[in-house]
């Protein structure tokens, strides 16, 4: 009898500790998929800021002079989404009605892009103004551009907060750098996420020097902000991040999210030009999709 008793009990710690080691798993994936919060509303900020970066310094670098893709889309009147256009490759602008004042050689200029009451391209609704003031031509050391939103938002979200491109010239490699500082940035939707980040930019020309279809943007630096459940939150670079510059995503690198105990890394993968990433914490790893 105290046999059968010692098995029982025996048979009944197991299946406790069975059952509770099963309730820790699941609870550390409730709450690594909890705490990607941060992780996934910082990469869309990321990802919102460095494609008006490169829509800007791609339209201002043009071979044939600053502007002058607006000047070839205004006369040849290709406001449609044509993915094969190289002008559609150098500024995301498709649908919006582009302006530079003053016009000639006096500087500085105000490049206003307005997408007016809403308007579709590539997928992506945009509406609003871009607003931004060329100190220079931006082709030149040391100009800089300094960006403000009227009313402008990107799908569902609305886009508030000033940031600031400096061209730092050329590094050892020969490739421009960029300085961006994005100051009281907000993306607004249902609730409002705060951010704020100071990164360098290189563009780095691809094989073909002439055409920016294979060039990429590599990015260091570091980020701050408040998510949307409140939470604060600061990210750093460990590894440099890659944006084709004909991919709406970034396709390579690391980062780490820090958000009160939690250390959150966030894997971009190895080049393949698509919306998903990995986010590890706390020894889990879980698969997310990247949202515009």
């Amino acid at each position: 009898m105290k046999k059968i008793f010692f098995r029982i009990a025996a048979l009944l710690s197991l299946t406790v500790i069975t059952y509770s080691a099963c309730q820790k798993d699941d609870y550390k994936k409730e709450s690594t998929a909890a705490s990607t919060t941060s992780v996934e509303e910082n990469a869309l900020a990321d990802e919102t800021f460095t494609d008006i970066f490169a829509d800007l310094a791609g339209l201002a670098h043009d071979d044939e002079g600053p502007f002058s893709s607006i000047k070839k889309r205004k006369s040849e009147k290709i406001f449609t989404d044509v993915n094969d256009s190289l002008d559609d490759h150098q500024h995301n602008f498709g649908c919006a009605d582009v302006t530079v004042a003053p016009e000639g050689t006096k500087w500085p200029k105000t490049v206003t892009v307005d997408f007016g009451t809403g308007c579709t391209h590539h997928g992506i609704t945009k509406k609003g103004k871009i607003i931004a003031v060329f100190s220079n031509d931006f082709r030149i050391d040391s100009s800089k551009i300094n960006i403000s939103f009227d009313g402008f938002y990107v799908n569902d979200h609305k886009i508030e907060g000033t940031s600031t491109i400096t061209n730092k010239g050329e590094n050892i490699s020969g490739n421009h750098e960029f300085t961006i500082e994005i100051k009281n940035g907000k993306i607004i939707g249902n609730k409002t996420l705060s951010w704020s980040s100071m990164k360098t930019i290189e563009w780095a020309k691809g094989i073909d020097k002439t055409s920016p279809l294979d060039d990429k943007l590599r990015i260091t630096g570091t980020a701050s902000g408040i998510n949307t459940a409140g939470k604060n939150f600061t990210v750093n670079i460990t590894k440099h991040l890659v944006r084709p510059v004909v991919c709406p995503f970034f396709t390579e690198g690391t980062l780490e999210v820090k958000q009160a105990d939690n250390t959150l890394i966030l894997d971009y993968g190895e080049g393949t030009c698509d919306n998903e990433a990995t986010v590890t914490v706390n020894g889990q790893s879980i698969d997310i999709e990247l949202k515009k």
